[in-house]
């Protein structure tokens, strides 16, 4: 399996559409989703939340992993309540009363799956990326 680019590796550009507008944009969906359809809701919650995973594999280890999940997962369902918020209307779909409750559900998730990714990439690199021995130490 091919992995994506490091996300370091990418323009400051690119890193902060990925970091932050995505998850932030995709937020705002899934909360006109909320307030219109609990079917697209869901699927939309699971697919963001998911999204942690791949995410994660952006990044070197389970450590920087779960810190994107973190960020991602927390601009996700904050997006979610602020369209909620914003619109007034009433939700097609249950979710934590209080609502904040929802924040602690994406970043959990965000962080877990984002853990899980980094982890999988650093595996993947332990096996499929050829190992250079360090030089001699000269004397």
């Amino acid at each position: 399996m091919a992995m994506p680019p490091l996300l370091e590796e990418r323009s400051p550009a690119v890193q902060m559409v990925l970091g932050a507008i995505v998850p932030a944009s995709f937020g705002a969906l899934v909360g006109l989703f909320l307030i219109t359809s609990e079917p697209a809701y869901l699927v939309g919650s699971v697919l963001g939340i998911g999204g942690g995973y791949f995410a994660g594999l952006e990044h070197h280890g389970a450590a920087d992993g779960a810190a994107r999940g973190f960020i991602g997962g927390f601009l996700f369902g904050l997006f979610i309540l602020t369209v909620r918020e914003l619109t007034g209307e009433e939700e097609k779909a249950l979710i934590p009363e209080p609502a904040a409750g929802l924040l602690v559900i994406t970043v959990v998730f965000g962080m877990g799956l984002g853990a899980l990714g980094g982890h999988m990439r650093a595996r993947h690199a332990r096996k499929h990326e050829p190992h250079v021995p360090e030089a001699p130490a000269e004397t």
